[in-house]
């Protein structure tokens, strides 16, 4: 008995001493429920701004681009905090196309030459397909972005 509280009150004791340096990893529970989160914005149609191009199907005049940001979100001091969690679910009218993409603030120096984002592709329950520091180059457009990696705030 007394080995269990000494595991347990080590446990307490180095929960204590998290802080925004820490790594968040993400998993498939971290994007479960995403169309339940805030709904930051919705664009429809061709990008305006060109920037998308074929990405997110900026370039179709029927597309709808849904994100979906979790626990709210926040820039402080020019960057977001670890553990930002972003989701963009692009489909085309009559609904024939649908993807979704993720974007994670992990932090730790996990991907510094994108300020720690990791990239996701995402089943439409949230589920990862495919996750990584820069699949199908997205750190190359959100660096663009003046918002540490998000154009969306």
């Amino acid at each position: 008995m007394a080995a269990f509280y000494a595991l347990l009150f080590g446990f307490v004791i180095a929960s204590c001493g998290k802080d925004d340096d820490d790594e968040f990893i993400a998993d498939d529970a971290t994007f479960a429920n995403f169309t339940s989160w805030t709904l930051k914005a919705t664009e429809t149609g061709v990008d305006p701004s060109g920037a998308l191009g074929a990405a997110h199907n900026g370039e179709a005049e029927n597309s709808i681009r849904r994100i979906y940001v979790k626990d709210g979100l926040s820039l402080s001091d020019g960057s977001y905090a670890n553990g930002t969690v972003i989701v963009k679910h692009t489909s085309n009218e009559p609904g024939d196309v649908n993807s979704y993409q993720g974007m994670v603030k992990r932090g730790n120096g996990f991907n510094s030459a994108n300020s720690d984002w990791e990239w996701f592709k995402l089943n439409a329950d949230g589920t990862i397909i495919e996750r990584g520091d820069n699949i199908g180059a997205c750190g190359g457009c959100h660096a663009a972005s003046p918002r540490d990696y998000v154009f969306t705030e």
